[in-house]
């Protein structure tokens, strides 16, 4: 048997490894001082992480929970967003210590717990196999779509998952795509040109009400968890802060009326906040490393 159907993950990790080494050289992690008083975040565009919303102000869940952890634990801390190019860059920004804190819609898996240190996760998900119900048939399971066109952007959970899955099953084949965002990969199976992608329910279901012929085929193993992310050299304090926070808001409902906002009922996001977002990253689908500043 050939090595890249017996070894797919290990080659996925290399890949995810050679993708964290810094280009640039390893700046100190930054401190959180008093004297300059600023949590630095790294996330990247999207309506489930941060995003400009049709009245061009910040919105979404990371932007909102980053807010009430800052407002909570650092009162009078500045809180700084640096936006990278897509959820593959979150991890090495992270490494390259040009953050405290990812948050970004990340899924805690086994390769990235090598590399960084999670905190309470806040929310469950499941990865999904999504289809255009006009174009394809739902399939049964996924030796049916061995020859049909299959991608997810590079990088994320979806590519590891998949890796996972080829070591039983040899004919399963796709393509990692760069440069792309797991929303845009479904516009692009709601226009008939891809086959099939993979997304977490929820980014499914809020993409659902802008394209109702995106459809759910099957799910893809079993639920994962979202959490933020820090550097194994973070600030204990800082570590010990965030993981307090996440229980809390559990405990008092803040987390639930956050899910519930974004989430929990049809109208997950304001259909003009999905249109702005669509034609922005359309438009401007690199957008590389930036920062927003505004005061808390």
């Amino acid at each position: 048997m050939r090595l890249f159907f017996i070894q797919p993950l290990l080659i996925f990790m290399l890949i995810l490894l050679s993708a964290c080494k810094p280009a640039d050289p390893i700046t100190k992690l930054p401190s959180i001082s008093p004297a300059k008083k600023e949590i630095v975040f790294v996330t990247h565009n999207g309506p489930t992480t941060y995003y400009l919303n049709n009245d061009s102000q910040p919105a979404g869940i990371e932007y909102d929970l980053a807010q009430l952890f800052v407002k909570e634990y650092y009162p009078g801390y500045e809180i700084r967003f640096t936006l990278v190019n897509s959820i593959s860059d979150v991890i090495p920004s992270l490494l390259k210590n040009k953050a405290h804190i990812a948050a970004a819609n990340l899924t805690v898996t086994h390769l990235r717990e090598h590399l960084v240190l999670f905190s309470t996760p806040y929310q469950e998900t499941q990865q999904q196999l999504i289809f255009n119900n006009e174009v394809n048939k739902k399939p049964k399971k996924l030796t049916d779509i061995k020859d049909k066109k299959i991608a997810v952007p590079e990088g994320t959970s979806y590519a590891e998952r998949l890796a996972e899955l080829q070591k039983k099953q040899p004919s399963l084949h796709w393509h990692a795509e760069k440069h792309t965002n797991t929303e845009s990969l479904l516009e692009e199976v709601a226009d008939g040109v891809l086959d099939f992608t993979v997304a977490d329910n929820y980014i499914a279901a809020l993409m659902q009400n802008y394209h109702p012929n995106l459809d759910v085929a099957l799910p893809i193993g079993p639920a994962d968890k979202i959490a933020w992310a820090m550097s194994k050299n973070a600030d204990p304090v800082l570590v010990k802060n965030v993981n307090t926070f996440f229980r809390k808001i559990k405990k008092n409902g803040s987390l639930r009326n956050l899910l519930d906002r974004y989430y929990g009922h049809n109208e997950r996001l304001n259909t003009m906040d999905i249109t702005t977002f669509l034609k922005r990253s359309n438009t401007c689908c690199l957008i590389y490393s930036c920062s927003n500043r505004r005061r808390m």
